[in-house]
């Protein structure tokens, strides 16, 4: 994995049920994040409105 130097342009957000207390692991382009209230998010990275 590489590491931006530059400038960082913001491709897409998500939102949650509360804020995102892990770092996100991502696996094969998804993208796993647990938030306070204990759920897992699994976003796929190239389609991050399609659902989990």
């Amino acid at each position: 994995m590489t590491i931006p130097t530059g400038a960082v342009t913001e491709r897409w957000t998500f939102g949650a049920d509360s804020r995102i207390c892990s770092s996100p692991v991502v696996i094969g382009g998804t993208i796993y994040v647990g938030s306070q209230r204990t759920t897992l998010y699994a976003v796929a990275e190239q389609y991050p409105h399609s659902g989990l």
